[in-house]
């Protein structure tokens, strides 16, 4: 399953299936709320189903996968305020100087160690604009999960799905990010799973 997944067409069915057009309307209302003067970075945006209910002034998304990247070229060609580009995250961002306004981080971080993702948590900041914002998505396992959702969760795609003490740990003991705050759903997917998103506390 996790191979088929590389695929665009196949990991877009899969995300149809499960009901992450839920997710993705949740996010895009409750946290990202983005406008149309809004400069946007999409860390690991694989096939970028959310950009289409996006507005923003620029779009960037970097993904490692050539697959999602000529994919979305393809797809999103009739955009030009968007820019695709193939590329490990973190290399990108040491390597660009740009600031942005929103970043978004979703379903990212399960897939990296708490070195690595350091490592990228620090990157970011600098990435991020004054009074812009970081927006992450991932999964989450809490005391009280049950088995069958510990099961799925655990079957990730990604090797670093966390606990939420763990994901607190790692994310909230940067002091970059010490003004976010996080909210742990249940209700985004039409499956049993927890999802815990880092979002900057409200003004």
């Amino acid at each position: 399953m996790k191979k088929l997944l590389k695929y665009t067409s196949l990991y877009n069915l899969f995300n149809l299936i499960i009901g992450a057009s839920k997710a993705r309307r949740i996010l895009l209302n409750d946290y990202i709320k983005s406008n149309d003067n809004a400069r946007i970075l999409d860390l690991g945006c694989g096939t970028c189903s959310i950009l289409p209910n996006l507005d923003f002034m620029e779009y960037t998304g970097i993904d490692i996968s050539d697959e999602y990247i000529e994919s979305n070229k393809r797809r999103f060609s009739k955009y030009s305020d968007v820019l695709f580009i193939a590329s490990d995250i973190n290399d990108f961002l040491e390597n660009n100087d740009s600031q942005y306004d929103i970043v978004l981080l979703l379903g990212v971080m399960h897939h990296l160690n708490d070195e690595d993702l350091g490592l990228l948590l620090r990157n970011i900041r600098k990435a991020i604009s004054p009074d812009g914002r970081l927006v992450t998505f991932d999964g989450c396992i809490e005391e009280q999960t049950p088995r069958f959702t510990r099961w799925i969760l655990n079957n990730d795609r990604g090797n670093y799905v966390r606990t939420k003490a763990a994901w607190l740990d790692v994310f909230l003991s940067s002091d970059a990010f010490s003004d976010y705050t996080y909210s742990i759903r249940r209700d985004l997917l039409c499956i049993p799973y927890n999802h815990i998103i880092f979002h900057r506390r409200e003004k």
